[in-house]
């Protein structure tokens, strides 16, 4: 593992709420520099449920988005598309593939790398809708320097049908692992990624503890997620692609993105 590997997500250093993640930062030109300074070697942008006007990804000011972006000497290496968290993508198809189009046309002006799909939304998923789905994108991006990547829950799909569904459409298209969501669903995580490693481009990290049957996110190495467990695995399938933290804060954001950083950094690297 490098250091170079870690980003984090917008609205976790100057969120807009403490209770609702993901929702789009006024004060997103401070995190890019922010960011960089506490030392995260990326940023992953979101377009929240609500596609925020203030959005330039939404309200096509790209070139001030350029600016900022050059300006913060921060890279934004991936965008997470999480409308799709409370959408469901299939509910208007073509209202969400003009959504999907739109953004990748947009990061391909900004040479951002990563689309981040998740399609987590109540009753989203099915295998006959994941293989609809993967064919039509990936007419969107075969030929484009650009690369998706899906996230999903409660997906009812063993590993090995999993595995063989994406490696036809790898490396364009992979799979997101999300620790939380996967200590969430009670799943094993060294063993799923050890066992997608083929397919997954993209890590979102968090940890989470549970309390009388409930799950809550909290700070990296405080909850269920095995640190040394996933360290070997990672180093062992040679997993070289980057990881977002998605974490937990509280009432100092900014102290908290520091401690989490903090801590990958010592629990996810070795020392070379």
């Amino acid at each position: 593992m490098k250091n170079s590997q870690f980003g984090i997500i917008q609205g976790r250093i100057f969120p807009e709420s403490k209770l609702r993640y993901n929702i789009f930062p006024r004060k997103w030109r401070h995190e890019l520099i922010l960011s960089k300074k506490i030392g995260y070697n990326y940023i992953e942008f979101i377009l929240d449920e609500k596609l925020s006007r203030k959005n330039p990804l939404v309200n096509k000011k790209i070139s001030s988005l350029k600016k900022a972006i050059i300006k913060s000497k921060q890279k934004v290496y991936s965008v997470n598309l999480s409308y799709f968290v409370s959408h469901n993508f299939f509910s208007n198809y073509n209202k969400s593939k003009k959504i999907l189009e739109g953004l990748i046309n947009n990061c391909l002006k900004l040479n951002i790398n990563l689309v981040v799909i998740p399609l987590v939304a109540k009753g989203h998923l099915n295998k006959k809708r994941l293989l609809f789905f993967l064919k039509e994108i990936y007419q969107i991006v075969k030929n484009k320097k650009i690369r998706l990547s899906i996230e999903f829950v409660d997906f009812k799909l063993d590993l090995k049908n999993k595995l063989n569904i994406f490696i036809k459409y790898f490396p364009k298209i992979g799979i997101c692992y999300d620790t939380g969501i996967s200590i969430g669903e009670n799943k094993d995580v060294v063993k799923e990624i050890n066992y997608l490693s083929r397919v997954i481009n993209h890590i979102h990290l968090k940890d989470k503890i549970k309390k009388k049957k409930i799950f809550y996110n909290t700070y990296l190495g405080n909850g269920l997620l095995d640190f040394y467990k996933l360290k070997a695995t990672l180093n062992r399938i040679n997993y070289n692609k980057k990881i977002t933290l998605e974490c937990f804060y509280d009432n100092n954001p900014i102290q908290d993105s520091v401690k989490n950083l903090e801590f990958v950094r010592k629990n996810l690297i070795y020392e070379q």
